[in-house]
């Protein structure tokens, strides 16, 4: 499968890919004007494969993977299916699971380069834990915390937004959806500055009440 999309891509056989970058900088509001059962139904069925056209491998790197897999430097295992840490024996123990067959790989480091996920419920950061227990957010159901579109300003529990809390990144998934999109977050902090300077000007608050969340 590699060759085959190294050999499409040598030969500008990605006809596609013009065409997703060329609503980048429009997605989040295609995102915001859709329904939530289509934004449901789009990550059920198509998220994964959006990732995967939308940000594809650059080919200077596809070759070096290539070249990894066929020196057998770099092997790839499927099915996975546990992981767990052997303190007596200062490794961590993979098991791996497919069709008529199953093995436990054994490693002293592992690098999980899997991300942090969209759901605020599972997050183990003290900080968005506390808010959260707090009921000083409010999850949102396709992911991170809940904001007001424009400005970014954090939405309460009971629907209502905060004066001085705002988000952006990809904490805000769920109402930005492009959030690993420079162009979409700097818009996006953009929208919170206007809104902090507007409150500023207008008396309503001090800098140093305002709060932002910067995901990392």
């Amino acid at each position: 499968i590699l060759k085959n999309n190294i050999k499409r891509s040598e030969e500008d056989n990605v006809s596609y890919f013009p065409v997703l970058k060329a609503i980048d900088d429009i997605s989040g509001s295609i995102w915001k004007h859709m329904s939530f059962e289509a934004k449901t139904e789009f990550d059920e069925k198509y998220r994964t494969l959006w990732n995967m056209y939308d940000y594809p491998t650059p080919l200077q790197n596809a070759y070096k993977i290539l070249e990894a897999l066929e020196s057998k430097q770099l092997t790839v295992h499927m099915g996975f299916a546990g992981i767990e840490y052997n303190a007596k024996k200062e490794q961590f123990e993979i098991e791996c699971v497919e069709v008529n067959n199953s093995q436990t790989l054994t490693s002293k480091y592992l690098i999980n380069s899997t991300g942090g996920g969209f759901d605020i419920n599972k997050m183990e950061n003290p900080f968005i834990k506390d808010l959260l227990e707090s009921e000083l957010i409010n999850a949102h159901p396709l992911g991170g915390i809940d904001v007001d579109f424009e400005t970014g300003l954090v939405k309460r529990m009971t629907g209502e937004h905060y004066d001085n809390l705002y988000a952006v990144g990809s904490l805000t998934r769920g109402v930005h959806f492009y959030t690993n999109s420079l162009y979409e977050n700097s818009k996006a902090s953009k929208n919170a500055v206007i809104q902090v300077a507007k409150a500023i000007l207008n008396n309503k608050m001090e800098i140093s009440e305002t709060l932002a969340v910067q995901s990392a």
